[in-house]
Parts: structure tokens; C-alpha cells; sequence
């Protein structure tokens, strides 16, 4: 037998004053987010808008740069000021943003090299063997041969 007992859940006992008021000093709160539903980088509400894809890009090894080559832009608050978060050993997160149509581009661009290299590697007949890289048998060490029924 156990000698353990259930605990009870905590209730919270914040005073009055600082439980979650829907305003602090007499400006209003953006709608709150509960702790548990969103990463470190989730987007709040509102900051993209309609039509485009937002995106956190590190300001290391040239991704920024990288971004904007791409179109992405980045995303400001009402004064102006790039939204960032901290990435740790001196670096940002920037979030950026791209129109919805270019990013779709983008996809396709990438799983179209995907289809490709797949469609490459499924190119060896029954019976045939290949070196394990998706060509014709060459100079690979291990050779595999495709056991495809049919």
C-alpha cells in the first residue's frame, strides 16, 4: 500500500490586482494568448496581413539578405520598429513576411525538385541494378537490384 495521497489542484491566489485585467494602466491588452498554445515564435494576431505568410528568419549567415533577395519584408509594429525576438548567442529573429503568392511559387518550386529526384530514382526497370543513388549501375560499391513485381 501506497503511502502517497492525491494532491488537489493549486488555485491560484494572485490578489485582485493582478489577475488578468483587460487593461493595465488604462491602455487596453491585445486579446491574450495562453502560455501553452503558441511556440516561442508564434505570430500574434493581426501582425500579418491578409494574402501574405509570415516567417522568422535569423540574422546569421546571410539569411536575412537571402530573405529580401527572395521579396520577403520585413514586419513592423505601429512605430515602425522591426518585430524581433532573441535567437540566443547575440542573434535576432527578425519576422518577415511575403505575399501568399510568391511563397506558394516557392513551394512548388521546391517540391517540384523533390518530384524530380524521386521520379529519378524509380527510373530502373525490373531486373535492372543500380548503385543505390537513383542512376544506372556505375561506380557506386553496393550494388541493389530493383525486385519490383509485375
Amino acid at each position: 500500500m501506497s503511502n502517497t495521497t492525491a494532491r488537489s489542484p493549486r488555485k491560484e491566489t494572485l490578489p485582485e490586482q493582478v489577475k488578468r485585467e483587460p487593461e493595465v494602466q488604462g491602455q487596453k491588452r491585445n486579446p491574450r494568448v495562453p502560455f501553452q498554445s503558441g511556440g516561442k515564435l508564434s505570430v500574434p494576431p493581426g501582425l500579418i496581413p491578409a494574402g501574405y505568410r509570415g516567417y522568422w528568419g535569423v540574422d546569421r549567415d546571410g539569411q536575412i539578405d537571402q530573405l529580401q533577395a527572395a521579396w520577403y519584408e520585413f514586419v513592423t509594429d505601429s512605430a515602425g520598429n522591426k518585430i524581433t525576438a532573441n535567437a540566443g548567442k547575440g542573434n535576432a529573429h527578425y519576422l518577415m513576411m511575403i505575399k501568399s503568392e510568391y511563397y506558394e511559387e516557392d513551394m512548388k518550386t521546391q517540391q517540384d525538385a523533390i518530384t524530380e529526384l524521386e521520379k529519378a530514382s524509380s527510373r530502373v526497370a525490373k531486373g535492372e541494378y543500380t548503385d543505390g543513388t537513383g542512376g544506372k549501375s556505375g561506380e557506386g560499391t553496393s550494388l541493389h537490384r530493383n525486385r519490383e513485381m509485375g
